[in-house]
């Protein structure tokens, strides 16, 4: 009888220890669904509460004015072949059977016929708030090395750039392209036009039964010996423009980076300011010497091992490509 006792006892105990063990497994699933919902709280809802809120905040738009989107959309987008679908007929007819639209409905229809076409570009959309942060950042690394930073192609970029440009007598100059989505094409010819020789094709846009040729008219200002463009996964658009429009037509530049968006397209905007709306519709399709974005990541592929997550990182190659050449 004691001995069943003594057993149980010791059954007891170490029943107890199982339960009081703790399990590494469940702990590290509790931080990691906790990380997510914080991640999600953080980063995913607020912007997304903010889009929705202003979409539905926006106004409406009378029937004629959304007529006039649609035919705009229409006359101008680059697949043309999903217009052609009983399914769009049927949502746009849909759509116009009301006196008025909200921004939100018509916002979700633009969605909606640019996932059929495979386009996650084109969209319909209330105008953020500008940004407040400069759009160059120049910054001397030493007497021979000129670093500069182009958040964007907005308007004015060019100017800006010009005049640091033309005042400059370093031999090297970086030029960093991460996370620059692109901006103003005009903007891009204008800063093109600084270090090409005049007479070039800087890029080509061809779309409806369109192409539009780019050309530089300006003699090369350029006296850089080496050009360093630093570029990301993030670099899109008239940012890969630029990188592949220098790279192939100078002989003195070399592009750092592992990949780039690979967006091969250039979009129209059409700005309401009474509305505070912007419905920006991918229209071309670009092209540098018969090569697009694509064809951008072959001469990116070097890099595909480099670790190059900081500038000091890009700026490591930079150096060391140089003291290469200089032996």
């Amino acid at each position: 009888m004691k001995d069943r006792e003594e057993e149980n006892q010791v059954n007891e105990e170490l029943f107890d220890e199982e339960i009081n063990q703790p399990s590494s497994k469940g702990v590290y699933r509790i931080l990691s669904i906790l990380l997510v919902i914080a991640i999600i709280f953080t980063f995913v809802l607020p912007p997304l509460f903010s889009s929705l809120s202003s979409l539905l905040a926006g106004g409406r738009l009378e029937n004629h004015e959304a007529v006039e989107l649609i035919n705009y959309f229409e006359d101008n987008y680059l697949h043309q072949n999903v217009f052609e679908t009983e399914y769009y007929q049927s949502k746009r007819a849909k759509l116009l059977e009301k006196n008025s639209i909200s921004m939100l409905q018509f916002n979700l229809f633009v969605k909606d016929v640019a996932r059929n076409a495979g386009d996650p570009y084109t969209y319909f959309s209330i105008n953020p708030k500008p940004p407040t942060g400069g759009i160059v950042e120049n910054r001397i690394i030493d007497l021979n090395n000129n670093y500069m930073r182009i958040y964007n192609f907005k308007e004015n970029v060019s100017g800006i750039l010009r005049d640091l440009l033309m005042d400059n007598n370093h031999r090297i100059l970086i030029i960093d392209l991460r996370d620059n989505v692109g901006g103003n094409l005009l903007e891009l010819l204008s800063i093109v036009d600084f270090f090409l020789p005049e007479g070039i094709e800087a890029f080509r846009l061809e779309g409806k039964g369109e192409i539009r040729s780019f050309i530089t008219k300006e003699k090369s200002n350029s006296s850089f010996e080496k050009i360093f463009i630093l570029l990301n996964e993030d670099s899109a658009s008239a940012s890969e423009i630029f990188a592949l429009t220098m790279l192939l037509n100078m002989d003195n530049v070399r592009l750092i980076g592992k990949k780039t968006s690979g967006k091969a397209v250039a979009q129209l905007e059409h700005k309401n300011l009474d509305h505070n709306y912007t419905f920006s519709v991918v229209t071309y399709e670009w092209y540098v010497e018969n090569q697009t974005a694509v064809d951008l990541q072959s001469y990116l592929l070097e890099y595909k091992d480099e670790k190059l997550y900081t500038l000091e990182d890009y700026l490591l190659i930079v150096k060391e490509i140089i003291n290469t050449e200089r032996k």
